[in-house]
């Protein structure tokens, strides 16, 4: 960030332009920090924590109950700490050990699907940022299976997976995005892996080698 602070300001672009790249690049170091393991701590005032429990996020959210009548929506907060998930509402409300936690997806930018051995907490819900939401709970169960272990930063690979290559080509064509070569092409972290970058799609372009070697460890 303060390189992209001591650039912009050399630069001299207006704000206008930059603000959008900033928030960016503030939200892909914020999400590489959280898939690293680093989870916030957050004091919530009112919510009954267990000795050793600590709260990692609670957002205001709206469960979504299939009824044979249609689809029922019960707003409420969505929270997740090291040890549970929970929704709390004045009806429906419920929560589930990270231990019967199976796996949590998001299908958009405000729905994120929970799926439990319990059925107390199983389902879609809606909340203002879902693959933020989604990714915390994520890293909470794979801190809790020891899957992750905090402070292990350094080892973060680099390695870009093959379903997330395989839709990067896709979509990009099969042609290097700068000068749109169709060899030697190579996926680039449009936000660098060293930056705190992830390995999602939307941080992923095509090069060509030639492209690739000319913009280097830059945005």
């Amino acid at each position: 960030m303060h390189t992209f602070a001591r650039a912009t300001a050399i630069l001299n672009l207006p704000d206008r332009q930059v603000a959008p790249l900033r928030q960016q690049l503030a939200r892909e170091q914020t999400l590489g920090a959280i898939r690293q393991g680093a989870l916030p701590n957050i004091a919530v005032s009112g919510l009954h924590l267990h000795s050793g429990e600590i709260c990692h996020m609670i957002v205001g959210a709206t469960r979504w109950r299939d009824l044979k009548s249609g689809p029922q929506a019960t707003p409420g907060q969505f929270g997740v700490t090291n040890r549970r998930v929970l929704f709390i509402a004045p009806q429906h409300g419920g929560e589930v050990p990270l231990s019967k936690l199976q796996r949590v997806s998001y299908f958009d930018p405000r729905t994120i699907l929970l799926e439990a051995t319990s059925r107390s907490l199983s389902g879609r819900f809606t909340v203002e940022d879902a693959e933020y939401a989604a990714l915390i709970v994520d890293i909470a169960l794979r801190i809790d299976r020891r899957q992750l272990f905090p402070g292990q930063a350094g080892q973060r690979s680099r390695h870009v997976p093959p379903h997330v290559r395989n839709a990067v080509f896709q979509r990009d064509g099969g042609r290097c995005q700068q000068c749109s070569a169709t060899e030697y092409l190579e996926f680039d972290h449009i936000i660098p892996h060293s930056m705190g970058g992830s390995n999602d799609a939307n941080n992923i372009q095509l090069l060509c080698r030639r492209c690739n070697l000319a913009k280097g460890a830059r945005i």
